[in-house]
């Protein structure tokens, strides 16, 4: 009988007409399943999104937080002695309703601070407060820690935002609960996202893909594997090229049969590469 869930109704369905060998390990099981949802994706009888949030769930165990987080680069954070009327300009021209606040420099947060506070003292009148006024304690997560687990931790004790820490205790990057959960239901597009496509496919195998994507995104874009131990494009061209490229620098690889051309740095991270088939390079 159908109870109205449909990734439930879609694994028993499949799990009834299958059962599991005895035996069997939870991995092969894992495996199996997978297996059935991308038969019953090429049959009909999985849509791509109830497909998509299967294999999601077969693998959320396996994740940890540095596969989810927000990088470093793209935290948008407050110092702990801004004014509250400044942080409050700040945060209302910016998508995000929470805020990691530190002291010196990002790698020493101190805590994490709410738009809706912010608004609140202002209505008060408390306008000659500071950022470290009101700001809540800053919640640390390793960024090994298994997003299975972390999850049910944010949850139990109502935490919305972790600090990401990796193992020379400096900041790593940021965690949501919304991050957590777009590993299974897919990308919904959070306060921490960045609005634009990390890959734009422009058509004719050309693309455009930020600097922070990860290899493995592109992989599946491409078609191809990269070589080495690198999470981003930035990290594996700056390899490649053996040195960070200045502003304005023409610099370009060529891999696998396709060419990288960097379009654009900031702040010693390349920032956009554009990605075309070696047949192309005369269009440029």
């Amino acid at each position: 009988m159908d109870d109205g869930n449909p990734i439930k109704n879609v694994l028993n369905r499949f799990l009834r007409s299958k059962p599991q060998k005895e035996g069997s390990s939870e991995e092969k099981v894992e495996e199996e399943i997978i297996q059935m949802v991308s038969e019953g994706h090429e049959q009909g009888v999985i849509d791509a999104q109830e497909a998509e949030m299967i294999h999601n769930i077969m693998e959320f165990d396996d994740k940890m937080a540095d596969d989810v987080m927000t990088h470093r680069k793209n935290i948008m954070a407050l110092d702990v002695d801004t004014p509250i009327q400044e942080a409050a300009v700040e945060m209302v021209n910016q998508p995000y309703s929470r805020y990691p606040v530190y002291e010196k420099d990002i790698d020493n947060i101190v805590g994490v601070i709410h738009i809706r506070d912010v608004l609140q003292v202002l209505l008060e009148g408390k306008d000659n407060l500071k950022v470290k006024d009101i700001m809540n304690k800053p919640y640390f997560v390793p960024e090994t820690q298994n997003i299975s687990h972390l999850f049910r931790e944010m949850k139990n004790k109502k935490v919305h935002l972790a600090i990401v820490i990796d193992e020379y205790g400096q900041t790593a990057g940021v965690l949501s609960l919304e991050d957590i959960l777009e590993e299974i239901v897919g990308n919904i597009l959070d306060e921490y996202d960045v609005k634009e496509q990390v890959i734009q496919d422009l058509g004719n195998q050309v693309y455009l893909i930020q600097g922070l994507a990860e290899l493995d995104e592109i992989e599946k874009a491409l078609g191809i594997e990269f070589e080495g131990d690198f999470d981003t494009l930035n990290g594996f061209m700056t390899d490649k090229l053996e040195h960070i490229p200045k502003e304005g620098e023409d610099a370009s690889i060529e891999y696998k049969g396709y060419f990288f051309k960097v379009m654009d740095v900031d702040d010693n991270v390349i920032q956009t590469v554009k990605v075309y088939r070696s047949v192309h390079l005369d269009e440029e």
